[in-house]
Parts: structure tokens; C-alpha cells; sequence
């Protein structure tokens, strides 16, 4: 009895196993020749020619584009993207009261005014000493500043720097931008009267001591490549500026500071001092 049993299970399996076998090869005949079909069930094509051409882009908008359409209020200004917008904002990036060793204690400012968008800018620049109240040298430029990647631009204009009662116009050009490791680098080419070329070439770094208190070491190089009396300048002698400021930024728009910084000519003038060491105390102000 055992043994029927097992003959009849076995003749039951062979018949399954045909009656699958049947049914796909009847399947697959019946789709032969038949297109593939997508996730929706409809059969896959090849794109056309006008199809994979030039799109309009406002082909789906119904007629409606970012200044027309039904929908716009009369007197209303229509929406603008961000790189649209244009904003202007003051900078001083040094407001400080310096502490020579020797000589007098001038009140020294850098900073910036700008009107523009993101990769368009017209910018004012300045920088001075000011000593008993009288403005005793000065450098400024209007410049022209465009964005050239995510981390640099380009930029170009005239320069005007006043030393006593002298001054001087130099047509300068240069970029400034955010080198890797983050060190911030402002170089400048500017070509002045006779021929006079001068090279300023600035580099800054952020330190964060904790996430308000920040150490901005420095260094500043100026050289020239001509001789001249009139304003104390030596042929490709550079003037050097290095120092370390430490600031503690209430907000990112106001943050006073304590540092030192460390001057020198490397002797190009024998009847002054080589070097001079300073303290200096400010505040740095955005607007």
C-alpha cells in the first residue's frame, strides 16, 4: 500500500511539473514580437527628433512666465531670485588705536563700501592713519568686482593714496579670495606715474578659540619698482606688516579686539628705526 502511494505522488509531480513547462512556453510565443512595456503598462518608444531638441523652457507654464500672466497685481513687483538682488553694506574691518613704542600713536582704519549683487560689485576701498586729528596718509580704491568662481574674483579700478601733502593716481587691477585651508588672500597690481609699479599682497587667517573668541593672525607685503625720494621709496625693498589680533564677536557685526603687530622697512630708511612694535585696540563693524 506504502508503496502505491509513492508511485501515485510521484506521476502527480510529473504532471505538474508538464503542466508549468506548457503554460510558459505559451506565455512566452504569445509575447513574442510584442514591444517592451514601461511601469505604467504602456509599450517603451524611441524618443523623437523634436522630442530630444531645444526645450522652451515656459512649453508647460500655460502662458505664464516670471512677468506676465493673469495672476500679476498691477504696480507689484515681481519675485527675483537671490544672484537677482541687489544690497549694498559698509565694512570696517580695522577701527584701531595704535601704541608705538616710538613716535606718535595714530588712530588707523580699513574698510569697505559696496553696492551690488552676487557676482557684480562697485566698491569703495580705504585705508589710513589718522594722527591729532588730521587724516596723515591714506590709500583708496574704486573698483570694479566681479565673482569669477564660488571662492574668488577678479577686480579692477583707480587708486588715490595721499602722504602728507602729496598724492598720487595709480590704475590697478588684482583678485581677492578664499585660498584652500582657508586663508583669505588679496593680491594688488597697480601702475602709477613714471612707470611706478607697486605690489601689495595680503594674506589673513581665522583661529577659532571657541565659537566668539577668534585669533586673526596676519601679514601684509608692499613693494615698489622704481626709486623715489618724494614719497620714501625704495626700488623692490618691501615694507612688511605681520600681527595677530584677538577678538571676541558679541554678533558677527560688531567685535572688539586686542592684538600686536610688527612693522619693518629692513632698514631702507637709515635715519628711522628698521622695525616698530605696536599694541593695538579696535573694533571691527559690519553694517
Amino acid at each position: 500500500m506504502k508503496i502505491q502511494t509513492q508511485k501515485t505522488h510521484s506521476l502527480l509531480m510529473r504532471q505538474s511539473m508538464m503542466t508549468l513547462a506548457l503554460v510558459a512556453a505559451l506565455s512566452a510565443t504569445a509575447n513574442a514580437g510584442a514591444e517592451p512595456a514601461g511601469h505604467d503598462g504602456m509599450a517603451l518608444t524611441e524618443p523623437s527628433q523634436e522630442m530630444t531638441a531645444g526645450r522652451d523652457p515656459n512649453e508647460y507654464s500655460g502662458g505664464l512666465t516670471l512677468n506676465s500672466g493673469p495672476y500679476l497685481l498691477d504696480g507689484v513687483a515681481s519675485p527675483e531670485l537671490a544672484d537677482q538682488k541687489h544690497f549694498w553694506g559698509l565694512r570696517l574691518d580695522r577701527l584701531e588705536y595704535q601704541d608705538f613704542r616710538h613716535g606718535d600713536d595714530p588712530i588707523n582704519y580699513e574698510g569697505e563700501v559696496f553696492y551690488g549683487g552676487d557676482y557684480n560689485k562697485v566698491v569703495l576701498q580705504s585705508e589710513g592713519d589718522i594722527v591729532d586729528g588730521e587724516l596723515d596718509e591714506s590709500s583708496s580704491n574704486l573698483l570694479w568686482r566681479h565673482a569669477i568662481s564660488s571662492f574668488w574674483d577678479v577686480q579692477g579700478g583707480v587708486r588715490y593714496d595721499t602722504l602728507d601733502s602729496n598724492d598720487r593716481f595709480w590704475v590697478t587691477a588684482g583678485f581677492k579670495g578664499l585660498a584652500p585651508y582657508w586663508f583669505e588672500v588679496d593680491a594688488m597690481l597697480a601702475v602709477g606715474e613714471n612707470g611706478q609699479v607697486a605690489v601689495d599682497v595680503e594674506a589673513e587667517y581665522e583661529v577659532l578659540l571657541t565659537q566668539r573668541l577668534i585669533a586673526q593672525p596676519s601679514i601684509a607685503l608692499r613693494t615698489y619698482g622704481k626709486d623715489d625720494t618724494e614719497w620714501d621709496i625704495s626700488r623692490l625693498t618691501p615694507e612688511m606688516a605681520t600681527g595677530l589680533r584677538v577678538r571676541y564677536e558679541f554678533s558677527r557685526k560688531f567685535a572688539p579686539y586686542l592684538g600686536v603687530e610688527w612693522q619693518t622697512d629692513f632698514g631702507k630708511d637709515s635715519s628711522k628705526t628698521p622695525d616698530e612694535t605696536l599694541w593695538v585696540a579696535g573694533v571691527r563693524i559690519w553694517f
